[in-house]
C-alpha cells in the first residue's frame, strides 16, 4: 500500500507529493560516485536494476565504462544489502555519502549508461585520478592559480 503525504514549503500554498511506503517510516539516502574502469557497463546496467528493485532502492543511477554516480533512496533495512551489491557487481571501496529520511524521496529507479560528467569521455583514465589534499595546501593552489593553472571539476 502507498501513503501520500503532502509537504508544504514553508510560507507558500504549494504543496508537494511525497511517497511512503507503510511498511516502514524510516529510509536511508544514499549518494556516491566512484571512477572505476568497467568493460560492460550496460550489463552492469541490467544486473543492478533487477538486484536494487528487489531490494526497493529508488532513485538515479548514472554509469559507463569508466564509473558510476548514485543518488538512490531505500527503506533503511535494506541499506548494507544495497552497498553488498555495489560491492558484489561494481567495486568494493566506495564511499558512500548517507543520510536518513521519513520517506521514499524518489518515485522509481533509473539506472542508464551514459556519460557522467561533460567534456570526460570513455578514454579517460581512472587510475590517473588526483590525490586529497589539506584545506590549507587547497587554499595555497586558488592563491596562486595563475601560475599553477589548476583544472577544477565539480
Amino acid at each position: 500500500m502507498l501513503i501520500l503525504k503532502i509537504v508544504q514549503f514553508a510560507n507558500s500554498n504549494i504543496g508537494s507529493v511525497r511517497y511512503c511506503s507503510s511498511k516502514t517510516s524510516k529510509f536511508s539516502v544514499v549518494s556516491f560516485y566512484k571512477f572505476h574502469k568497467y568493460e560492460e557497463p550496460q550489463k552492469l546496467v541490467e544486473t543492478l536494476k533487477t538486484r536494487l528493485s528487489d531490494l526497493d532502492v529508488k532513485g538515479r543511477i548514472q554509469i559507463n565504462s569508466i564509473g558510476i554516480n548514485s543518488q538512490i533512496c531505500m527503506p533503511h533495512s535494506n541499506l548494507n544489502p544495497t552497498k553488498d551489491t555495489f560491492s558484489e557487481t561494481y567495486c568494493d571501496d566506495i564511499e558512500y555519502k548517507i543520510h536518513e529520511a521519513n520517506f521514499q524521496v524518489f518515485r522509481k529507479l533509473r539506472i542508464t549508461n551514459k556519460k557522467l560528467v561533460d567534456g570526460m569521455g570513455d578514454d579517460f583514465d581512472p587510475s590517473k585520478v588526483g590525490s586529497h589534499i589539506s584545506p590549507e595546501k587547497w587554499n595555497e593552489i586558488l592563491d596562486n592559480r595563475e601560475s599553477t593553472n589548476p583544472l577544477i571539476l565539480d
